[in-house]
């Protein structure tokens, strides 16, 4: 009988930049190395399996993550609903493993997955996505007429360890070759950390823009010493000029970099937009269209991500104040270690069950009876999505776009 084929892999690509990454960096910043350290874990489980993962039971899998990367589950389980409300990871809520045909309790996969993972099996032959595509695919039409043109192609983006342009044997073959170069540069880069594509060919210069902007508000104090590589000068000229607070009073770059997501939301607009001077705009170069989608792909994301950011906030100030209440804080924290004591009785000491149970009971009630005295249900501690339907996702459970989707 024929061996059955592989669909995981053995690695997957991390590009060198993965710590510059705006969602990274953040990442990082909140939760330190634990929030690295399941990104990881996540990445690599996924890739094992191919370009999703079926998890049967997700409290005994965000359980073994904890242990092996020794955090807690709550730790766990805050990480990954960051990842998901910054299109890092896709998690589809009860499913069916394409695979054994069981039920599960979720599915993990994301557009960036998934086209690393297309890109990667090109150095195991493939002639096209329908040999790799399975179920809970996410890619549209559009870029799967990319990805089979890429593999027509020949070019294997770098993922093979035969590739030519890895090789230190065979690093002038590429070099005088013009027209590998530009098909090289319609090629959209994948190896990035998470769903949002960069597109380092069309990058214009920061420092003549930098040094327009200071000139033009000196105001402003530069630090040498500031990571300021996500700053567009010319749309943050835009902003200051719609706020009489940043033309009147003296701001630093440390700050601006800090708050640049809400100043380019127009939270600082306090004056009509500036009339457009009489000089005429430079006539921009169109861009391919694989680029295009790329780039209309990444700012729906980024819409998504933040309305979706904006309900989470607000559900978690209502938490904060439940927090308060001695009777809630406390009976929150024994539910938490109840959950996980649950887990290693069922595991160890089935015997323990029942008596955990009776206190998972009473500690529910007390946290009912606390949330009713404030006036608040377990509802109030949920986000109100703005799409019930999609989570404010874009998308429905079963992968497709929803009827809130910006097309």
């Amino acid at each position: 009988m024929a061996r059955p084929t592989k669909q995981g892999l053995d690695y997957f690509p991390l590009d060198v930049g993965f710590f510059g990454d705006k969602n990274v960096r953040i990442l990082k910043a909140r939760y330190r190395s634990d929030g690295i350290a399941v990104y990881i874990k996540l990445l690599c489980d996924i890739y094992k399996e191919g370009y999703f993962l079926p998890v049967e039971r997700w409290d005994d899998y965000v359980f073994v993550i904890s242990d092996e990367i020794g955090t807690t589950t709550n730790a766990v389980e805050q990480i990954i609903k960051f990842l998901q409300s910054h299109a890092m990871i896709r998690i589809f809520r009860q499913g069916k493993d394409e695979l054994t045909g069981l039920d599960v309790d979720a599915v993990m996969t994301s557009h960036g997955i998934q086209k690393r993972y297309a890109a990667a099996m090109k150095s195991r032959r493939k002639k096209g996505v329908d040999e790799i595509k399975r179920g809970f695919w996410l890619l549209s039409e559009d870029e799967e007429k990319e990805i089979n043109a890429f593999y027509k192609s020949g070019i294997n983006g770098g993922l093979s360890e035969n590739n030519p342009n890895l090789s230190e044997n065979n690093t002038n073959k590429s070099e005088n070759n013009p027209i590998k170069e530009s098909k090289e540069k319609e090629i959209i880069s994948t190896d990035v950390p998470h769903a949002m594509i960069s597109i380092p060919f069309f990058q214009k210069d920061n420092t003549q823009a930098k040094a327009d902007f200071f000139a033009r508000f000196p105001n402003m104090q530069d630090n040498p010493d500031v990571d300021d590589c996500l700053i567009d000068y010319d749309r943050l000229a835009n902003c200051f000029m719609r706020s009489k607070k940043f033309l009147q009073t003296r701001r630093a770059l440390s700050w601006v970099v800090k708050h640049y997501e809400e100043i380019i939301d127009g939270k600082y607009d306090d004056l009509p937009e500036a009339e457009p001077s009489a000089k005429p705009a430079p006539v921009a170069l169109p861009l391919p269209p694989a680029v295009q989608a790329a780039n209309d792909r990444a700012e729906r994301e980024q819409f998504y991500a933040r309305r979706k950011n904006k309900a989470q906030a607000k559900a978690d100030q209502v938490f904060e104040r439940a927090m308060k209440s001695p009777e809630f804080s406390q009976a929150e924290k024994e539910l938490k270690r109840l959950d996980l004591e649950s887990v290693k009785a069922e595991l160890y000491n089935p015997d323990n069950l029942s008596q955990i149970r009776e206190k998972q009971e009473h500690f529910t009630q007390q946290r009912e009876k606390a949330l009713a005295d404030l006036g608040l249900t377990e509802r109030d501690l949920r986000p109100k999505w703005y799409c019930p339907k999609c989570s404010d996702t874009g998308f429905l459970k079963s992968g497709k776009p929803c009827d809130c989707y910006k097309v």
